[in-house]
């Protein structure tokens, strides 16, 4: 009876989430001015206390968290809630209307304390809610302060939801007489709830695994795993500053410059210095005919078609300024030119015709326009103006603290966004008569907001101190970009998926996809060189030349242990069977930590085996051995049992790799690779046994167990299980540190150059020339690897890499991410040196007297990525001819007979 019992006041608590849950959902989806999310916490803390009231309340927090991020920080109001309601009805409150009265006024004074309390620290003071939003803007622009206008704000939701759920109580209390009523017919219906949360609960969990799932197949989200480079007078672009970017659809991105304008194609910035009418460039629109639209400071605007002026309109020509600041085409057809003076309203119909000139506009600094034929317009003074058929309709300022509008976009769907100078976007829903404000965001740190961009589902933000973006409904998310953060005027994404953005005062950004992820700059950690990496105790552990950096849940931390290490040199680290974390530091010789933090430390007191330790492995017997300064430690219970001295060897330890057979090889850095059984040495290997060097860096079993790798000074060897010994001339490159295989059957080899990734098979074969894969600075390696480092390979995969600046990871299982396509073009030949242009489709004639035929093909590329390009004149050559993109600059052929020639290229 007891069991049956409270199976029915389980179902009667699911029951009360569940409750809880729905009236959420109610009340988001049909976007009502209350919250209806506290029926459950107070029904269920009136029938079985504020405790089971606070679970309740607490439980449909968390749940819901899934959907809107911040909904478990306000579990707090829930406690607060169910505390005074369960207070309440111990006092009999709710046994009289005024009673009622008086609980809700408690639950609200405290619902709304807590909630401003979390909105000032999580949300800028906004509630989340359109209809106290709304409120709150509306007090703001009457000159109340802002955290009074969210005090009311949030008293506007919470009073009306906090009252409606109460009286909804107190009714029911009345209808059902007494509390057994109420609670013999929700135990009634408990049982066939509870089946439906369940359902509920499981359909919650496959909606969060396929979320979950659709994250982690998302690039990364803070953009610190891409490839970040900076364009200015250092590297390309010679102004070193940068007001506008825009691409044309032939991929070729166009920079607006206090110099005039740039051509850029991923190679080279070419300076359009023949553009007379183009000196300092404002704005730059391309229209949806491919023309480009050229607004410049003190020449009007000019108009470009295929890298040639077309067109030019200044004040001579009608335009009310030569200063010309934004440019877009409305859904009506024309052409809005806003200038320092007025907007000019021009229709392009075989030729410029200037339709109207809107003076009531003045000083514009932008423009955007949507597909139902209005123009949103933002002047310098801040105010905002809706246009439609070339005329303004209203007009509309921020009045808040001295809060400006600063910019302007429509997104796809007709919301007109505006960004501010503080932190702030602003949504409008734009009629004919009305901008209603339906919603605002808070860009966190970022102030003056410049710029708003659309791509797919996220929207960027170019600000006067950094860069940001809102993806889905998650919170707003800052761009790490190092010391690019000052004056981000403008942004787009090229063909490829690369982000650009401007600096009026520092140049170029481009973002690009990256085969790894820069783990110290993703968690703002100062750079480092690390020595070595290892995953231990649920964390990560980072050797570095400066102590030891500890990663646990997404951020640094500090231990004893940590800082008892801190400025200590520390070699290798390296976890034993029994989850005993070893470490081998210079000046504080080798330390064993077992996984409660217990040190035991072995130096030159219990062990003489000296201060400064540079690796350990263990044994199959679980024995550890230690190679320092002073020779090789073994280690066993706690013990050094044993000891080999220096005077093994003139050099110094730098490697240990047991056999299958037992033997420690022991690799040194001079003296070769030394063969240690039953501990003692039996066998020095060196030159004359056919390695390339005697300096061992590494020595790496093979991963079908058919010998061993050796990684010498200058070049890459294999020893085979009868200890035979061959060079492997056909690896690419000498100057080589570690070899760590992948469960593909390739090797991924770090070095100098970067990681060189081949097939083990290939490798190990004869075969003179081996496919490689080559993962450098232009995949995203931005640091130089370690030498004499230990990285660390997970169960999953990843490769955790010790770099001179700190950890870089790559996905060995996918570590090149998906090709972008090219746009590429032979927009020019040369004829016996002069330049002939060339139209698409149609053939060049060539006369009898030309010598020497130059063709300048151009790739538009601005990933990290080599692409290969493949040429051929048919007619001429019978094979094509296969080269990577840097190496192509032109393309000559000289003395061709007379016939008919076919150009083939292509690019891949």
């Amino acid at each position: 009876m007891q069991l049956k019992k409270d199976f029915k006041v389980a179902g009667f608590v699911f029951a009360c989430i569940f409750i809880n849950l729905l009236g959420k959902y109610f009340a988001n989806y049909f976007q009502l001015p209350v919250w209806l999310d506290s029926f459950g916490t107070v029904i269920s803390s009136y029938i079985l206390g504020p405790v089971c009231g606070s679970i309740v309340g607490i439980t449909m927090n968390i749940t819901y968290s899934e959907f809107a991020p911040l909904s478990y920080v306000y579990g707090i109001s829930s406690i607060a809630i169910a505390v005074s309601v369960g207070f309440a009805a111990k006092k009999k409150w709710f046994n009289s209307f005024f009673g009622t009265m008086l609980t809700g006024v408690i639950v609200t004074f405290f619902s709304v304390v807590f909630a401003v309390a979390v909105n000032w620290t999580f949300n800028e003071g906004m509630t989340n809610n359109i209809w106290g939003d709304g409120v709150i803007k509306y007090l703001e622009e009457q000159g109340m302060p802002p955290f009074v206008s969210s005090v009311f704000g949030q008293f506007y939701i919470d009073f009306l939801d906090k009252f409606l759920t109460l009286i909804s109580l107190f009714l029911l209390l009345k209808i059902s007489h007494n509390r057994e009523k109420i609670l013999n017919f929700l135990e009634e219906i408990g049982a066939k709830t509870i089946k439906i949360f369940v359902f509920f609960l499981i359909g919650f969990a496959f909606s969060s695994i396929n979320k979950a799932e659709a994250h982690s197949s998302k690039k990364n989200l803070d953009f610190v795993s891409y490839v970040q480079t900076v364009y200015s007078s250092d590297n390309g672009l010679p102004c070193g500053e940068a007001n506008d970017i825009a691409q044309t659809p032939d991929g070729i991105l166009w920079i607006g410059t206090y110099a005039g304008l740039y051509r850029y194609n991923g190679s080279e910035f070419h300076w359009m210095k023949d553009f007379d009418s183009v000196r300092i460039v404002n704005c730059l629109y391309v229209d949806e005919e491919g023309r480009l639209w050229i607004g410049t400071n003190d020449n009007g605007v000019s108009i470009c078609i295929k890298d040639k002026i077309v067109t030019t309109l200044d004040y001579n020509d009608g335009l009310p300024s030569n200063s010309v600041r934004a440019i877009v085409k409305g859904a009506d057809g024309y052409y809005y030119v806003g200038t320092s003076i007025g907007i000019l309203v021009l229709e392009l119909n075989s030729g410029l015709r200037i339709c109207n000139i809107i003076k009531d506009v003045g000083y514009t600094v932008d423009l955007s326009a949507d597909e139902n034929g209005f123009v949103a317009a933002v002047t310098s003074s801040g105010k905002l103006y809706i246009l439609n058929e070339s005329e303004v309709r209203y007009s509309q300022s921020l009045s808040v603290d001295n809060e400006i509008f600063n910019c302007c976009t429509f997104s796809e769907d007709g919301i007109l966004y505006t960004g501010t100078s503080k932190n702030h976007i602003f949504r409008y829903e734009i009629s004919e008569d009305d901008a209603t404000l339906i919603g605002s965001d808070s860009c966190s740190s970022l102030k003056y907001i410049n710029k708003i961009y659309f791509n797919d589902n996220r929207v960027f933000v170019c600000a006067d101190n950094g860069i940001g973006f809102f993806e889905d409904e998650e919170p707003f998310h800052l761009i790490r970009t190092g010391n690019f953060n000052s004056s981000i005027d403008n942004m787009t994404i090229d063909y490829q998926g690369n982000c650009w953005f401007t600096s009026s005062r520092q140049g170029l950004l481009r973002i690009s996809s990256s085969s790894f992820i820069n783990l110290y700059g993703k968690l703002g950690i100062p750079h480092n060189v690390v020595n070595s990496v290892v995953e231990w105790n649920d964390a990560l552990y980072i050797g570095t030349d400066k102590g030891l950096d500890i990663i646990k849940g997404g951020k640094k931390i500090s231990t004893p242990l940590s800082t008892s290490l801190a400025d200590a040199r520390i070699r290798c680290l390296f976890k034993d069977s029994k989850e005993n974390l070893w470490i081998c530091t210079y000046g504080h010789g080798l330390l064993e930590v077992s996984p409660e933090q217990k040190i035991r430390v072995y130096d030159t007191s219990n062990g003489n085996i000296g201060n400064r330790m540079r690796t350990v492995i263990e044994l199959k017997d679980g024995t550890i051995v230690a190679a320092g300064v002073l020779g090789i430690a073994y280690i066993k219970d706690h013990k050094v049992i044993k000891t080999i001295s220096k005077s093994m060897s003139n050099a110094m330890t730098l490697s240990l790799t047991e056999m299958e057979d037992g033997t420690i090889l022991a690799g040194t850095n001079g003296d070769g690779l030394i063969l240690i059984e039953n501990q003692k040495i039996s066998k020095i290997l060196t030159l004359k046994h056919g390695l390339s060097s005697d300096v061992i860096l590494r020595t790496v079993s093979e991963p079908d167990g058919n010998g061993v790798y050796i990684v010498t000074s200058n070049g890459l060897c294999f020893m085979d299980n009868d200890y035979k010994i061959r060079q492997l001339k056909n690896f690419p490159y000498f100057n080589n540190y570690d070899i760590i295989p992948n469960s593909d059957g390739n090797l991924f080899v770090l070095g100098s150059a970067g990681i060189y990734v081949v097939n083990n098979d290939d490798l190990l074969s004869r075969t003179e020339n081996i496919q490689y894969d080559l993962l450098d600075s232009k995949s995203g390696l931005d640091s130089s690897l370690t030498a004499n480092a230990w990285n660390y390979a997970d169960k999953n995969g990843n490769l955790y890499l010790s770099c001179g600046t700190g950890v870089y990871i790559v996905d060995m299982n996918n570590y090149i991410f998906s090709k972008p396509s090219y746009h590429m073009m032979v927009s020019s030949v040369h004829l016996d040196s002069i330049p002939f242009s060339i139209e698409r489709s149609e053939p060049l004639i060539i006369e009898r007297n030309i010598n020497k035929i130059e063709i300048f093909p151009e790739v538009v590329n601005y990933t990290v990525l080599d692409p290969l390009v493949s040429y051929q004149l048919e007619g001429f050559e019978k094979h094509a001819t296969t080269i990577p993109q840097s190496q192509l600059s032109s393309i000559t052929y000289t003395n061709l007979p007379s016939g008919n020639y076919t150009f083939h290229i292509a690019v891949f």
